[in-house]
């Protein structure tokens, strides 16, 4: 698997802070970036409303396409409740379905 970075630029006290409280909590900045990103890219309801909330506040795209993409990620959350799937049968979904495509063969 190939290593990308991500880098972007904050105020010097926003750093300063970040450091501290990462440092004061025992978290690697690394680990603590890491797992932000994973539970963006996992929709990690312990986070949902965050991430809503910074949809609303910072996204770029217009106000009706961006209420489209809250409203579909919301069916999804309930297509997904529907079914019955677990927390973690959610992030493996595509393992799954791959699973039981291999057992039909």
């Amino acid at each position: 698997m190939q290593m990308k970075k991500i880098v972007f630029e904050e105020k010097d006290k926003n750093h300063a802070d970040l450091i501290i409280k990462l440092r004061t909590l025992g978290i690697p900045q690394r680990v603590f970036f890491q797992n932000i990103v994973r539970a963006f890219i996992d929709d990690n309801p312990h986070l949902d409303s965050f991430f809503q909330r910074l949809i609303i506040e910072e996204s770029k795209l217009g106000r009706t396409p961006r209420q489209k993409v809250l409203k579909s990620k919301a069916k999804g959350n309930h297509t997904y409740a529907a079914f019955g799937f677990s927390e973690e049968e959610r992030s493996n979904i595509f393992d799954i379905l791959e699973s039981e495509g291999e057992q039909d063969e």
